[in-house]
C-alpha cells in the first residue's frame, strides 16, 4: 500500500513538470504599443485581428494611471519572434518574456511559425485558402500560361502536420478528408509521328496504373510541339493517413468550381480550381485567414514570393 502510494506521489509530480514544461514553451511576445489611451489601443487591436494577427490587450498600472499594452504572442523563442517582426517590416516594437502572471496567453500561443520563399521566375505562384479552412496550398505553376495540363507542383500547409508537396500534378480539389489530384506521368519524349513505335512504353504505364494501353493513348497530351508525351493519373492524398494512393482510372486536369471535368482553357485569376478561391498575387502584402491558419504573403525586390504561415 505504502508502495503505491509513493509511486503514485512520484508519478503526479512528473506530470507536473511536464504540464509546467509545455506551458513555458511559448514564453516570449512582441509589444507594438503602450498607452494610457484605451480607444486607440483597442482600435490598433481590431485592426491586427482582422488580419488574422492574434492581438491582445494588457492591463497595468503606473502612478494609479491605467496603461494599455498592444501585444502579439506568444511565441516559442526570440527567434520565431524575430522572424515575424522581419517579415511584418514593423519598426515599433519590443521583444519580452512574459510573466506568470500575466493572463489571457494560453488563448494567443502561436504553435508553429514557417517562412517558406518561392521563385516566381518563370513559375506564377497562387495561393488557395481550402473550403475547410484548415489548410493552406501554393500552387506553383510552372509554365505562365500555356495549356493547362502541364505538370505543376502543390504545396499544402496543415495546422497539425508538416508540409506536404505534390509533385506534377494537374488539378485539385478537396473532398472531406483527402486532396484529390491529377498527377502528370512522362510517357516518352520524342516526336507525335513516332507514337507507334514507343507503344512498349504505353504497355509498360498500362501495367503500372492499370488502365487500358487504348485509353492511355487516346488520353496521352503532347508538348514541346509535339516531343513530350505526358498522361495525367487520378490520385488521392489522405491528410489523416498523411498517405497516396492512385486509382485505376484516368485523372483530370483543371477542375472548374467542384466538377472534376476536363478544363482546358486558361485559368484566370477570376476563376476557380476545385473549390479553392484561386488569387493571383501582385506586389502588395496580402494574407489568408482560416480556422487554424494564418498566411501572409509579398513579393520581394527579386519577385520572389515570400510566405509566412503562422498556426495557432
Amino acid at each position: 500500500m505504502k508502495k503505491s502510494i509513493f509511486f503514485t506521489i512520484i508519478t503526479l509530480c512528473y506530470l507536473c513538470i511536464v504540464v509546467n514544461s509545455k506551458a513555458s514553451v511559448f514564453n516570449y511576445f512582441i509589444q507594438l504599443h503602450a498607452s494610457s489611451d484605451y480607444s486607440k489601443t483597442i482600435n490598433m487591436q481590431k485592426k491586427l485581428e482582422k488580419k488574422g494577427i492574434p492581438a491582445y490587450l494588457l492591463e497595468s498600472s503606473f502612478n494609479k494611471k491605467k496603461r494599455y499594452h498592444l501585444r502579439i504572442g506568444l511565441f516559442p523563442n526570440v527567434e520565431a519572434a524575430n522572424q515575424f517582426v522581419k517579415f511584418q517590416e514593423y519598426r515599433s516594437f519590443w521583444i519580452s518574456k512574459a510573466k506568470s502572471s500575466d493572463d489571457n496567453m494560453a488563448t494567443v500561443n502561436i504553435k508553429k511559425l514557417t517562412i517558406r520563399s518561392f521563385t516566381s521566375i518563370p513559375t506564377t505562384p497562387y495561393i488557395y485558402l481550402s473550403k475547410k479552412k484548415s489548410i493552406l496550398a501554393v500552387y506553383q505553376k510552372q509554365f505562365g500560361i500555356e495549356a493547362s495540363v502541364l505538370p505543376s507542383n502543390l504545396f499544402l500547409f496543415f495546422h497539425d502536420s508538416e508540409e506536404v508537396v505534390l509533385n506534377d500534378i494537374t488539378g485539385f480539389k478537396e473532398d472531406e478528408n483527402t486532396i484529390k489530384y491529377g498527377k502528370s506521368l512522362n510517357v516518352f519524349f520524342r516526336n507525335e509521328t513516332a507514337l507507334s513505335k514507343y507503344s512498349g512504353q504505353i504497355e509498360l504505364m498500362s501495367t503500372q496504373t492499370k488502365i487500358p494501353a487504348n485509353i492511355i493513348k487516346e488520353e496521352l497530351s503532347f508538348f514541346n510541339d509535339g516531343y513530350d508525351a505526358r498522361y495525367t493519373v487520378f490520385m488521392e492524398y489522405n491528410y489523416k493517413q498523411k498517405a497516396s494512393k492512385s486509382h485505376s482510372k484516368t485523372g483530370f486536369d483543371y477542375c472548374d468550381q467542384s466538377k472534376c471535368v476536363k478544363y482546358n482553357k486558361t485559368i484566370r485569376s477570376t476563376q476557380n480550381l476545385g473549390n479553392h478561391l484561386m488569387i493571383k498575387l501582385d506586389n502588395k502584402k496580402q494574407f489568408f485567414i482560416g480556422k487554424n491558419v494564418t498566411a501572409f504573403s509579398k513579393q520581394d525586390s527579386l519577385d520572389s514570393l515570400l510566405l509566412l504561415i503562422i498556426f495557432y
